[in-house]
């Protein structure tokens, strides 16, 4: 248990996708909260996760999410949650950064699987 609030100053941060930042607020074995940042017309590789339910909860900007095939679009205030084994991603088509929590369960560690790439 941290004795001080997790925020970008003091949580593990990451690079992935080579632009994109991550944020470990939480990670432990049946759960993981990461704060994401995707910049403005930046997407993710079409992949999936075998044994995660995730989850995106968008805190400010715009995100359009692939699930399967389907697009969705979510804005701040807005989650969308990806089935386990479903092939999705994520795409900032706007003109701003966006940040989201990534929450998934159990952890995202080591659970993802490429499957193709997408360009929208």
């Amino acid at each position: 248990m941290s004795k001080n609030p997790i925020d970008r100053t003091n949580a593990e941060h990451y690079i992935w996708n080579e632009s994109c930042d991550g944020w470990k607020l939480l990670s432990q074995g049946d759960l993981s909260v990461i704060e994401e940042r995707m910049p403005a017309g930046v997407q993710d590789h079409i992949h999936k996760h075998v044994r995660t339910t995730q989850m995106f909860y968008i805190l400010s900007g715009e995100l359009q999410v692939e699930i399967e095939g389907k697009t969705v679009t979510a804005k701040a205030g807005q989650a969308v949650q990806i089935p386990r084994n479903a092939a999705h991603f994520l795409a900032n088509v706007t003109q701003a950064d966006a940040f989201y929590l990534s929450i998934a369960s159990p952890s995202i560690l080591d659970d993802r699987e490429e499957v193709e790439f997408v360009q929208i």
